[in-house]
Parts: structure tokens; C-alpha cells; sequence
């Protein structure tokens, strides 16, 4: 993670958000040093609400600190440290951590978002009924996934961001009915996405890349209000058909995948369309006539991404 130094206060600030730009914003001040009196005085003279801290470089052992810093609403854990200390927080709203350490997410009051690289580490996660954001990384977890029922409760759950994950079907998922933006990446073993069709009345924005095993792609085709999608590193799409059902698609990108018909037809009259490689069996129909397909981008730059409803700190831009 860069960090930029501020000349001025001395100390460093990171970006923790993940929405388009984001990155470039170094907005929260990175704590990596153990005397935390200076970093609270700072924080509190600047009413700061974002704060990364680096329990690595900073040696900390918990988190006693942040009660003298209680108007802070963004934080990012980065190592292994105790995280009880989190419990007596009011104004938490988005928790980003990678420690191994457990954590029982149903005491943080009023939590909206919350991104973990260890997903089995997670205590009473179906009892955080404030959440709104979940992004799920399975990098070094070794939790395997039968279904989802474990966040059907998550009745508010608007983002889904799953990677890593180890998982064969995403059953349970249909529950979450205010589920708006679902991302699904580099989770190889799946292969039944049924249950993403049964959100036909709320998903607008899906993202699907390097999860080669899925068998049922045409299933997505109930997805009436979808308005965003990209299909990533796909071996073989049987075909596009199915994206004549989705009446709202503004947005269609492929990359690095292939279509076996080649037919291109579907996506031609859409507001914005993706195609890189195009293969040589690519074409679309005009009047009837067959015609090569070579458009790779069109209107890209101005792509609708279906996720306007979402606050913009908890936006994804992949």
C-alpha cells in the first residue's frame, strides 16, 4: 500500500475507499508508530473520521486508543491485533480488516460496510443486520462455503463482493432482496449461479471474472433490471441469446473470453459495449446480412454502472 506523506503535519496519509478515483484520495491518516498520543491529538484537532492503522509498523497491541478518537467512522486494520475494543464504538460505519484474529461483527453498532480477508474469522456475521456493504476475500481462508445461508439475514445487504471464495453454488443469496451490486471474482470452484436469477426484481450491476466452472451462464437471463455487466476470463459463453431478455442492459462488457456462435447481435444496439479480443468467428446481423464484428469499444468511457443508488464511499470501481 503507498502512502503519501504530508510536508506540512509530517504525517502519512493513505486512501481507503474503493470507488473510481478513490486511490488518489489520500484522505485517512495511516498510523505506524506505537506512541499514539501525537495521532490523537492530531485526529481530534482535525476532526478526521478516516484512520488506517498498520499493526506491523506501529507495534500496537489493541485498539484502547480509538475510544479517545470517538467521532471516527472509517477504519482500516491492517495485522493481527485484538479488536474488542471496536464494541464500545458508536459511529463505526465501514471496517476494513486482514487480521486472522476473530471478530464478533454483531457488536459494532450501526456497521454499513465490511471487507475481510479472512471470511471464517468473522463471529455472528448473520446478526450485523446494519450491513449494506460485504466484500468477502478467501485469499489464505480455508472456510468452504456450501451455501450462503450465513448472510440471508442481511436484509439491508445492497453490495456483494466475493473473491477467493471457496464455493460451488451461491445458494442463499436469493434472499438478500435488496441486493443491488453483486461482484464475483477468481472464485474457481463455482459453477451453479441459479440463485443469482432469483434476484431478478433488485440486481442492476454484475461482475463475473475467472470463474471458470460455471455451467449455467444463460440462467442470467431473468435478470430484468439488470443494467451493468462484464463477464471476465470465460473459456467458452455458449452463446449471447440471453441478453435479449435483459430489457434495462445498458452496459455489456467481455473480455478476455470467447462466444462459441460468435454472434455479437444482442449487445449492437446497447448504450455501451466492451469486446477485447474480438475473435476472428465475431459478427453480428444487419438487415440480414452477416457482418464482421470489429467495434471492440464503444462509448466506454461513459458507461452507466447501474450503481447510483450506492453511497459513493462504498462503490466499487474493478
Amino acid at each position: 500500500m503507498y502512502y503519501f506523506q504530508d510536508k506540512y503535519s509530517g504525517f502519512e496519509f493513505g486512501s481507503i475507499f474503493h470507488y473510481r478515483g478513490a486511490l488518489l484520495k489520500y484522505e485517512a491518516i495511516v498510523i505506524t508508530e506505537s506512541n499514539v498520543s501525537k495521532y490523537i491529538e492530531f485526529i481530534n484537532a482535525h476532526e478526521i473520521d478516516k484512520i488506517i492503522i498498520d499493526v506491523k509498523a506501529s507495534g500496537l497491541l489493541d485498539l484502547s486508543f480509538l475510544k479517545e478518537t470517538p467521532h471516527v467512522k472509517y477504519l482500516k486494520i491492517l495485522g493481527d491485533i485484538d479488536y474488542s475494543a471496536l464494541y464500545e464504538l458508536k459511529e463505526i460505519r465501514s471496517l476494513e480488516i486482514d487480521g486472522l484474529n476473530e471478530i464478533d461483527v454483531s457488536k459494532i453498532e450501526g456497521l454499513q460496510a465490511l471487507i475481510s480477508n479472512y471470511p471464517s474469522r468473522l463471529k455472528n456475521l448473520n446478526l450485523a443486520k446494519t450491513l449494506k456493504s460485504l466484500w468477502l476475500y478467501g485469499y489464505g481462508d480455508t472456510k468452504y462455503y456450501h451455501d450462503f445461508s450465513s448472510i440471508k439475514e442481511l436484509k439491508q445487504l445492497d453490495t456483494l463482493y466475493l473473491r477467493n471464495i471457496k464455493c460451488t453454488s451461491l445458494d442463499g443469496i436469493e434472499s438478500l432482496n435488496n441486493l443491488k451490486v453483486l461482484l464475483l471474482i477468481n472464485n474457481l470452484e463455482l459453477s451453479n449461479i441459479e440463485a443469482i436469477s432469483r434476484l431478478n426484481f433488485s440486481l442492476k450491476h454484475l461482475e463475473i471474472e475467472n470463474c471458470r466452472r460455471i455451467n449455467n451462464i444463460e440462467s442470467l437471463s431473468a435478470l430484468e433490471q439488470l443494467i451493468y455487466l462484464r463477464l471476465q476470463k470465460f473459456l467458452n459463453v455458449p452463446s449471447l441469446s440471453f441478453l435479449k431478455s435483459l430489457g434495462n442492459l445498458r452496459t455489456f462488457l467481455l473480455f478476455e473470453s470467447n462466444v462459441i456462435d460468435g454472434n455479437m447481435t444482442p449487445i449492437i444496439e446497447l448504450e455501451t459495449q466492451g469486446v477485447l479480443p474480438i475473435r476472428k468467428h465475431f459478427f453480428y446481423y444487419k438487415n440480414r446480412e452477416a457482418i464482421k464484428f470489429t467495434d471492440d469499444y464503444k462509448n466506454f468511457g461513459k458507461r452507466t454502472r447501474g450503481d447510483m443508488e450506492i453511497e459513493l464511499w462504498r462503490r466499487t470501481d474493478m
